[in-house]
């Protein structure tokens, strides 16, 4: 009524809405079009045809992202995995703490679980043989800290700056190994193996000077996407036995399976921090020489988030690569499309070789 319309204009144009409007059901709401658009597995169609759409599928942004850990890796390569160093006090803690748990044999398996990751064999040895009694993570949490004092006393001694954070520094160290103080200073570390993380240790950092590498990071995620390639049979495109290639952050290629021989020297194999970057082209042709010799006939990249389309006219939404989110190679199998986000309007087809 602000805006001075008579009353018969406004039913009027409740009844154009009406009359335009889906009719509706029993509960009193409107059947919708069909949402041909919809995206199975992003999208679930309920009754009515309304459309409900799970916001953690956007987490994908996410986790394609080419990010790494910012925290930098050593390497033990006795036994091929990333080490790092943590605080000594904090393995101390740690050690005193199993000590919590209700029966010895669960205290000292606790006390297990951190001896097995520790990188120095003589000190893991040391400690194993004090993993035992009532109160086993006091008895290893004295041992590491004896340990620890013999082993930095001949170098704790030596000059320092006058700065005042070395003055502290100094005093601190000496103060432990001459039993002055329990405590443990927080410079004073341990190096422990990661082998969970190998498979995501990825980037690393070269030595400009002599080639060596420095650093190993963890990539997040470890895979930008999977080359899914297929192969012929009786000269016809055979898509029901992909072929699967992990595409790494640096760049690098990585078969998953034996049929695919191996990825020849080259752009394939990856960048680290502070090569220069490999032009795209590049890549991509050293990428389509070695399929085309290992007999590919046709390749497409899938990423994290991405519509794929299938020979018999489905579409199926790929959130991720975990199993967890029903991610399975079977998927794989039949593809003749991809778009890369649900919104967008463009599809591409298979690179064909």
């Amino acid at each position: 009524m602000s805006q001075n319309l008579a009353p018969w204009t406004i039913a009027n144009w409740v009844e154009k809405v009406q009359a335009a409007a889906p009719p509706p059901k029993e509960n009193g709401l409107p059947v919708l079009p069909d949402p041909a658009f919809a995206v199975p597995g992003f999208e679930e169609i309920l009754p009515g045809n309304y459309i409900q759409i799970d916001l953690g599928c956007f987490n994908w942004n996410h986790r394609d992202s080419k990010v790494q850990r910012q925290s930098a890796y050593g390497w033990n390569s006795r036994h091929e995995m990333p080490v790092q160093r943590i605080s000594a006090a904090d393995m101390v803690a740690t050690f005193q703490k199993a000590d919590r748990k209700k029966t010895a044999s669960d205290r000292q398996s606790e006390v297990r679980k951190t001896l097995e990751v520790i990188s120095h064999p003589r000190l893991r040895e040391t400690l194993e043989k004090e993993n035992s009694g009532e109160t086993p993570g006091a008895a290893v949490a004295q041992a590491l800290t004896q340990w620890l004092r013999k082993a930095i006393k001949g170098s704790c001694l030596g000059k320092s700056s006058y700065h005042p954070a070395d003055q502290a520094r100094i005093k601190a160290i000496n103060d432990f190994v001459h039993g002055v103080t329990d405590a443990i200073p927080v410079v004073i570390g341990v190096r422990i193996k990661y082998p969970w993380l190998k498979a995501n240790m990825d980037l690393y950092r070269i030595d400009s000077h002599n080639g060596n590498i420095l650093h190993r990071y963890v990539a997040d995620p470890s895979n930008q996407g999977i080359i899914v390639a297929y192969g012929r049979k009786n000269g016809k495109v055979c898509r029901d036995k992909p072929l699967t290639l992990k595409v790494r952050q640096s760049g690098a290629i990585i078969p998953e399976v034996k049929a695919l021989g191996e990825v020849p020297p080259g752009p394939l194999h990856g960048r680290a921090f502070g090569q220069p970057r490999v032009a795209l082209a590049e890549w991509n042709n050293a990428l389509k020489h070695y399929l085309r010799s290992v007999g590919i006939a046709e390749y497409i990249f899938v990423t994290q988030g991405c519509v794929i389309y299938y020979e018999d006219g489905s579409q199926k939404y790929l959130r991720n690569f975990s199993s967890s989110y029903g991610f399975t190679k079977s998927l794989l199998k039949g593809i003749i499309g991809i778009k890369h986000s649900p919104f967008a309007k463009r599809s591409f087809p298979p690179f064909a070789l």
